[in-house]
């Protein structure tokens, strides 16, 4: 869900302030109507058009939360879409769906392992078999302080701090399904993927060449406490059959010569596909090509892993307005 449009300055402040109300309003009756606890929401994005209003937009989210078991949470700042202030994206656990209860880890307090929260959510919830790892800095978990030495050292210790999460509740990154990377420098991009790369190759290559699981790095506006990347994954529990992992890439029909659609695709509890729409010619592809990339995975994801639409949570979209 987004919110609409805002003004600058202070005006631009309360707008987003109240379309985050809104949000939460509009998220506890559609939760209410799907007989869905506010305490079995496992996972929130939290996408913002300025990082300036973080303090106050977590002082709201907090109100929501109180008193109910905390989700995991990431939180961004994007363009996004109409000129939207504030978009939330939520995964919850309906009732009488199965897949165990939700667990979490709540870390408070300063410890040597992982940092504490610095803000109205949990580090990780697991259910369906499934860890949603909070977002991750590159913080020192002793100090709450940024790592010096730029994107390389943050990358390295927010996967870290991803790891040491999910040993917190008996889960390992070995079974990692998915991982995420915001950086906010372009030019971090290449250096940030290549840490994650081994980070990957490390805890989840496997023994039979299969490709490591999928990696996006996106580039934002801007992170919580000025820093320069965040890290953000799912896992699969022990007691899960492992993750299956596929690749493959195609051309992508009706869009500009040499575009493809390149999909990487994780097969276990919560599966995840992937598909990234690249084009060597110039100019873009077009939101058009974009869905029909959708759509074209869509039909892979059925042929590779009998997966069919019906069973889709939702669909998330990056792209680069030109």
């Amino acid at each position: 869900a987004e919110g609409g449009r805002g003004g600058g300055g202070e005006a631009e402040a309360a707008e987003a302030l109240a379309q985050l109300r809104a949000l939460l309003a509009a998220l506890a009756s559609a939760l209410e109507a799907r007989a869905v606890a506010v305490s079995d929401v496992l996972f929130c994005r939290l996408y913002v058009r300025r990082m300036a209003h973080y303090k106050e937009l977590n002082a709201i989210y907090s109100a929501f939360f109180e008193a109910h078991a905390p989700a995991a949470r990431a939180a961004v700042e994007l363009p996004l879409a109409g000129g939207a202030a504030v978009a939330l994206e939520v995964v919850g656990r309906a009732a009488g769906c199965g897949g165990g209860e939700k667990r979490l880890l709540h870390v408070q307090s300063i410890s040597e392992w992982a940092p504490r929260m610095i803000g109205p959510y949990c580090q990780l919830t697991t259910s369906h078999a499934t860890g949603f790892v909070a977002g991750n800095l590159g913080l020192v978990p002793h100090t709450m302080a940024l790592i010096d030495g730029g994107i390389v050292p943050q990358t390295s210790q927010a996967l870290r701090n991803c790891a040491a999460v999910l040993d917190g509740l008996g889960l390992s990154a070995a079974r990692t399904l998915h991982l995420l990377l915001y950086v906010v420098r372009a030019e971090d991009v290449a250096p940030a993927r290549a840490v994650a790369r081994r980070w990957l190759a490390r805890w989840a290559g496997p023994a039979d060449d299969a490709p490591p699981p999928p990696l996006l790095v996106l580039v934002v506006g801007a992170l919580p406490m000025g820093a320069l990347v965040e890290a953000q994954l799912e896992a699969a529990t022990a007691d899960a059959p492992a993750p299956r992992q596929l690749r493959w890439e195609l051309p992508l029909e009706g869009a500009p010569a040499g575009a493809t659609v390149r999909c990487a695709l994780a097969v276990g509890p919560l599966s995840v596909l992937q598909a990234i729409v690249a084009c060597d010619g110039p100019g873009g592809v077009g939101l058009a090509a974009v869905e029909a990339a959708v759509r074209l995975a869509a039909r892979r994801l059925r042929a590779e892993a009998g997966i069919g639409d019906e069973s889709a949570l939702f669909v998330r979209a990056f792209y680069e307005a030109g």
